[in-house]
């Protein structure tokens, strides 16, 4: 996979310019990806462009030079993106617990899962450098049970296809994930839910302390749940 950098400046048509980089992604999942971040403008740089990452499969038979400059004119139409992931928005959160007992997050934007996964690095940490162990990954439409007051439900209860129906009463999918200062914005809707405006069908957390107790499920293409874990913090 070789990878280009296309820099469009703002207000001009579609640029033929490309500029090679030295970067190489591993074990990517995709033959094609476009992704996009925006320039700061500064003084040293009065122009606000906005910079394209270009993944060039160099397998596919073609030369990855003739290749960036197929797929740029593809994705490209009079100057603007077509098909794009915005590398500003959250990738997912990282929960830790420190070495209090207290749960701490990290949030990861999607340029910096990009660049770990380019670099060789796991895209979720789970060594943290101050020691603090980690507890879970939350990362959007991912699965998580609210139990909502129901003793009945733990790890067992949750994987027995018996109780789905009961189970599909407290499910609900991670739907946005944002923070303001230090403080996490947590929402999450059902995930029978089909409009994103009722109130009754979401839950908005602003507190990690608001994740003890509740379940993060893996969910397979049958619909079957294959895996649960409680996220709790050791310390009491």
């Amino acid at each position: 996979m070789i990878i280009f950098i296309i820099e469009i400046a703002k207000g001009t048509k579609t640029s033929k310019s490309i500029r090679k980089s030295s970067l190489s992604v591993k074990d990517s999942k995709y033959a094609v990806e476009i992704v996009r971040s925006k320039k700061r403008k500064t003084k040293a740089d009065p122009v606000k462009n906005e910079q394209y990452v270009v993944h060039a499969n160099d397998e596919s038979g073609k030369n990855p030079w003739d290749e960036a400059h197929e797929l740029m004119e593809h994705f490209f139409q009079q100057g603007k993106p077509i098909d794009f992931v915005n590398l500003r928005n959250n990738h997912h959160f990282a929960v830790y617990e420190d070495e209090n007992g207290k749960f701490q997050f990290e949030k990861v934007s999607f340029w910096e899962a990009f660049e770990r996964k380019k670099n060789g690095f796991a895209v979720i940490k789970t060594q943290h450098e101050n020691g603090w162990r980690f507890v879970v990954s939350l990362a959007i439409n991912e699965m998580i049970v609210f139990p909502k007051g129901n003793d009945e439900i733990d790890e067992n209860f949750i994987l027995n296809p018996d109780n789905y129906a009961t189970v599909s009463e407290h499910l609900y999918r991670v739907q946005k994930l944002s923070s303001s200062g230090n403080a996490p914005k947590l929402n999450f809707r059902h995930h029978l839910a089909t409009t994103l405006n009722n109130p009754n069908t979401e839950i908005f957390i602003q507190s990690l302390k608001h994740l003890n107790g509740i379940f993060k499920v893996t969910i397979n293409r049958l619909g079957m749940i294959t895996d649960v874990q409680k996220i709790t913090p050791t310390k009491k």
